[in-house]
């Protein structure tokens, strides 16, 4: 069999005019074009990320590509070969550290890579899991890596400073689910929320003498399997299933409903104010929605399906965020959003 021609991917950056300091309460989310960078992939697009300072995205499909994002300009600094196992694949999960100093994967061999982006090269090979790795989080003080698998499994994993990982614990039967895990959100006080195929949850405290049960909850919405997000304080989580983006508090309330026009949710994320939701799917749409009036208030459309979508954890001085929205094909929208 042959290998799969390389995939042509444009990454286009569009830059919003701020508005003034004096502007009444910002509504409206507003946009404009500023360039277009074009850059190669191969495989389908599957995840993306950017590092902590927002100056870094890592883009996953067939391998790593790990790209600097400017105001001006977005240029590779590396590839990081993802193995290629049994043929193709992509790469569902990548987080940073903390630090920035290293970015963590999961490797078409079903392990979990932690690769030094200033040295560019591979720091940590950790493997545990039996089946493909859905996803990846960093507790907020760099000290455990979660990941979370098909395999039903999560693996919170020690980090060295050196970039290394050593077994922390197994998270399986813990997690009262036969499901594989698609989420993994870790609070800013370091609460570890595991979620399964289903919406089930299940919260674990982490320290020296091992992971405790720090509760959980059973959406009552009927959610069916999806990437599942939480905001940055772990208070509310995208859950999304069929067409829909659920909005459910850490309480198993449900918050609210998105309703999208997108035949299947691929990805959400939320912004780092926690403003924002946005939802990239089956139909060619990507959407950002205001939490607060669960509006749409941005969409794009273009062919071929969303199939990630992540914000800047950086806001910028008069508060635009910065969301970067993959096709599966290749291309990488990333915008730069503010209200007026």
């Amino acid at each position: 069999m042959s290998r799969p021609p390389l995939l042509a991917a444009m990454l286009f950056v569009l830059a919003a005019i701020a508005p003034g300091l004096a502007q009444p309460k910002k509504t409206q989310v507003s946009l404009e074009s500023s360039y277009e960078v074009a850059i190669e992939t191969e495989g389908k697009l599957r995840s993306l990320a950017f590092s902590p300072d927002g100056k870094m995205l890592a883009v996953g499909a067939e391998d790593v590509h790990l790209f600097n994002v400017g105001p001006k300009a977005a240029a590779e600094i590396a590839v990081v070969k993802a193995g290629v196992f049994m043929g193709k694949t992509s790469v569902r999960a990548i987080a940073f550290s903390p630090n920035g100093k290293y970015l963590i994967f999961g490797h078409g061999d079903n392990s979990v890579r932690v690769w030094d982006i200033a040295a560019k090269s591979e720091s940590a090979v950790a493997k545990l899991h039996q089946g493909k790795v859905f996803a990846a989080a960093v507790s907020p003080d760099g000290k455990y890596v979660a990941t979370g698998a098909a395999d039903k499994s999560a693996v919170v994993w020690n980090v060295t400073s050196d970039g290394r990982l050593t077994e922390y614990a197994v998270l399986r039967e813990e997690l009262k689910s036969d499901q594989a895990v698609r989420g993994l959100s870790f609070s800013p006080t370091g609460k570890l929320t595991v979620a399964t195929d289903g919406g089930a949850f299940r919260s674990f405290t982490l320290d020296k003498a091992g992971p405790k049960a720090a509760g959980g909850f059973q959406p009552k919405t009927g959610l069916g399997a999806g990437r599942i997000v939480g905001n940055t304080a772990s208070t509310l989580f995208t859950v999304p299933s069929g067409g829909n983006v659920f909005l459910v508090k850490d309480s198993g309330a449900l918050f609210g409903t998105l309703a999208t026009t997108h035949k299947r949710v691929h990805d959400a994320a939320f912004s780092p104010d926690g403003k924002l939701v946005a939802s990239g799917g089956q139909d060619g749409a990507v959407v950002v929605w205001e939490v607060a009036s669960k509006s749409s208030k941005y969409s794009k459309s273009r062919p071929g399906e969303f199939t990630a979508v992540a914000f800047s954890p950086k806001l910028d001085d008069d508060g635009d965020v910065t969301l970067a929205a993959g096709l599966e094909g290749g291309i990488v929208h990333i915008l730069k959003l503010s209200y007026k």
